[in-house]
């Protein structure tokens, strides 16, 4: 049987959560940052399990991330904010975790403790030629905080003053948190209703526990 592609799943999430301008955005940022969205998001396998006993890759626990923020910011009526500010959240969280196994992932066999830290500062050596010019400074710098400081008060980058709350930095940390606890775990039938496919999603079985969602998102280049 099929697995489920969650770096699929998790393209189409963000092309219903993004703009146009920044879903091209990530689109090229996927060119750049070397793949790491099929590795365990726990390398020792102790962390993020689940009830059967098993880990989710990055990109499954990112998915459950995206989509339980997206709920919140429906919930609160979209956020009365300008959407790139909601860019910058959502590309935070999309993020968050894209340095996980180190810069060279590859050669890496296990997570990195200051991951948080390696995506931050990716984000801040492409600030002026990338970020800034999608997002405007603000919502740029935005950006930064929620990815550097995901880690609430177990961020390795010393600009983290526990307490101090940066906007949106401890909705993407309790997200985190959250998946990590199995707690915004999602069938392929809640994803299938979310992406708004209807009730039944197109599995490769008829078991929806353990189908997997067949259709990817079409990819939009720049």
């Amino acid at each position: 049987m099929k697995e489920v592609n969650w770096l699929d799943v998790m393209n189409w999430v963000l092309e219903r959560c993004l703009t146009l301008t920044n879903y091209n955005l990530w689109l090229g940022l996927l060119d750049v940052i070397e793949p790491v969205w099929d590795r365990p998001s726990s390398s020792s396998l102790k962390y993020h399990k689940r009830d059967d006993g098993s880990v989710p890759s990055i990109a499954e626990h990112t998915v459950e991330m995206l989509i339980a923020a997206d709920k919140i910011k429906r919930m609160f009526g979209n956020f009365p904010v300008p959407v790139e500010e909601t860019d910058a959240l959502f590309l935070s969280i999309a993020l968050h975790d894209a340095f996980k196994y180190g810069p060279s992932p590859k050669h890496e066999a296990h997570t990195t403790k200051d991951h948080d830290k390696l995506a931050g500062d990716f984000i801040v050596d492409a600030m002026e030629d990338v970020f800034i010019p999608h997002l405007g400074k603000e919502n740029a710098a935005l950006l930064e905080n929620c990815v550097r400081f995901h880690a609430g008060r177990w961020s390795t980058d010393d600009g983290f003053v526990d307490g101090k709350i940066f906007r949106f930095v401890d909705l993407v940390h309790t997200l985190d948190m959250l998946s990590r606890a199995n707690k915004l775990k999602l069938t392929p039938k809640q994803i299938g209703e979310y992406l708004g496919r209807g009730p039944e999603p197109q599995l490769t079985e008829t078991d929806e526990s353990e189908g997997a969602i067949e259709s990817a998102p079409k990819r939009v280049r720049v």
